[in-house]
């Protein structure tokens, strides 16, 4: 039996989707500490290891809901490694 507060997402489209993602992200900023045996700092909220390249510098100045951020995907597919 399901709930009334489960909302039904089979009509969303794509954009849909897209849409409720920009509006959902706000900036919440990072809390870095360190850890035992790890020589990066990690954001105690969401788990974010500071590397130092570039798409790791984008998600910490865009804070702990940076998955949210509408730039998020396009961000994550241009920094992947290419495959030869």
């Amino acid at each position: 039996m399901s709930g009334e507060w489960e909302k039904d997402t089979s009509g969303l489209t794509l954009a849909d989707v897209e849409a409720y993602n920009r509006r959902a992200y706000r900036l919440v900023p990072h809390h870095f500490g360190t850890r035992k045996r790890m020589p990066w700092p990690v954001c105690k909220s969401c788990g974010l290891i500071s590397l130092r390249n570039r798409f790791s510098q984008w998600c910490e100045k865009m804070g702990c809901e940076h998955e949210r951020h509408p730039e998020y995907a396009s961000r994550a597919r241009s920094s992947a490694p290419r495959s030869p």
